[in-house]
């Protein structure tokens, strides 16, 4: 995922490697073989890295040592060292889940339009140890410790600002590519965007956040947007939800089944076919496998996807860094480093990088 799997030991261990295979392999070289010979005697580091590495990695006599090998031994550490971390090892461990989808979680990482420094602050922020421990209450709820997955998702306090902001920004996004696609609207600039209430044609009606009535009375029936499409007689219900990693699987089956009800009902009124879309994912951007499907019925593209994900990211933590310079807590170099991030992050809401939705899907 985004901090990536890197050494700078693992690096060196494997030039070494590698320059000590060069030598080796220049036996006709009299230069090559004095060299050898010179570190050999003094018996330094560059002569003894096979042996180094045979004890590191805890590797047999007769096995090989190439350059894959080491790298899937090093690669085995690094996962094995993460693991031990509390905060760090939850992400990973996702991996073996085989309902997350580790491609489409990191879309943001391997398509988005991000700077390296922004980069490196999403990052930050996604291993969920900007606090460093600190074992300090919520300055909102006063109840729960202070975690970076309390204040982006659990805190009670904070769902009536920060977390609606954020779900509100999910909606502006969709809401933009449903208007592109029904031809409601023509520019593509995301920052230029108002979402109304209604809006519609002769093709087509899009509500948002907007009670349906119905002739029996539901308890759930103001979905975040409600599409009718009125030439292929089809209605979709989409439902967003950003919530935590561990909480992931059971919001999406919560949004897919909360209209079931309200479904039935409008399907009978309009007479046409409903479908019930969940748009949910963490606030760190990760998805499950079934996500690609729903995504692929709003007829989202990569671009608008990686898009929506860099904006859940960077408003949690603007909502975190704005927790911050409101003296909640005293930071120290790497905080600060963070708060700094995100005001430019927040000043920058208005780049024409930022204000663009690069792809309409048709």
């Amino acid at each position: 995922m985004g901090r990536g799997l890197q050494s700078c030991e693992n690096k060196s261990e494997i030039m070494l490697l590698q320059l000590y295979n060069y030598f080796n392999s220049k036996s006709t070289s009299l230069r090559s073989k004095a060299i050898l010979e010179v570190e050999r005697k003094n018996s330094t580091h560059f002569s003894q890295i096979k042996a180094y590495l045979r004890i590191k990695y805890n590797l047999k006599e007769d096995t090989d040592l190439t350059l894959d090998v080491i790298r899937s031994e090093q690669r085995g550490a690094l996962y094995d060292e993460i693991n031990k971390k509390h905060q760090h090892k939850k992400l990973y461990s996702q991996a073996k889940n085989p309902t997350f989808s580790l491609k489409d979680s990191s879309l943001w990482l391997t398509k988005g339009n991000n700077r390296a420094r922004d980069e490196g602050a999403l990052c930050y922020l996604q291993d969920t140890n900007i606090f460093l421990g600190e074992n300090i209450n919520c300055p909102h709820c006063k109840e729960k410790r202070r975690t970076v997955d309390h204040l982006a998702t659990k805190c009670d306090r904070m769902l009536s600002f920060d977390y609606t902001r954020r779900h509100n920004e999910v909606v502006r996004c969709i809401h933009l590519q449903l208007c592109l696609t029904y031809n409601l609207k023509s520019s593509k600039k995301i920052r230029n965007h108002s979402v109304q209430e209604i809006v519609s044609n002769d093709k087509v009606e899009i509500r948002v956040d907007t009670r349906i009535k119905t002739d029996v009375k539901i308890q759930f029936n103001k979905p975040d947007i409600f599409v009718y499409d009125k030439v292929k007689k089809e209605i979709s219900i989409i439902e967003i939800g950003i919530t935590s990693l561990d909480n992931l699987q059971t919001v999406e089956l919560e949004k897919a089944r909360k209209y079931d009800l309200l479904a039935i009902e409008v399907g009978l009124m309009y007479k046409c076919k409903v479908r019930i879309i969940p748009y949910v994912m963490t606030w760190d951007g990760c998805v499950t496998t079934y996500h690609r499907k729903y995504v692929r019925s709003l007829n989202l593209s990569a671009s608008t996807e990686t898009y929506i994900q860099s904006r859940v990211l960077k408003k949690t933590l603007e909502s975190i860094s704005f927790e911050h310079r409101q003296g909640h807590q005293e930071g120290g170099s790497a905080i600060r480093e963070a708060d700094e991030t995100a005001r430019r992050l927040v000043g920058e809401k208005t780049t024409s990088k930022e204000g663009m939705l690069c792809s309409t899907a048709n």
